[in-house]
């Protein structure tokens, strides 16, 4: 993953340096570009666990940034902030 927002070009090399096993590089620029949910829940179980939680990771923090907080929840936000800088907040014990 790179800081862009983009999704770092993950590329597996065979033994004899070809990419996913592909000789004809057009064959493996098809398999890099994805542009369908299908495509990517297909490519997903090739990937370990540490790229899998990275990726993870990544889609987490896009969806946050997607969030539009109102001018109405910022505001509520601000004021419990206040609140617990002032001491006026209760803890609660499950």
């Amino acid at each position: 993953m790179d800081a862009s927002g983009g999704v770092e070009e993950i590329a597996a090399v065979g033994a004899a340096g070809d990419i996913y096993g592909f000789t004809d590089l057009n064959q493996s620029r098809n398999l890099r570009c994805m542009s369908t949910v299908e495509e990517i829940e297909a490519a997903i179980p090739k990937l370990s666990r540490a790229e899998i939680e990275e990726l993870r990771v990544w889609i987490d923090d896009f969806l946050e940034d997607q969030l539009e907080l109102k001018d109405e929840v910022i505001q509520k936000m601000d004021q419990s902030r206040a609140e617990i800088k002032a001491g006026n907040y209760k803890t609660r014990q499950p």
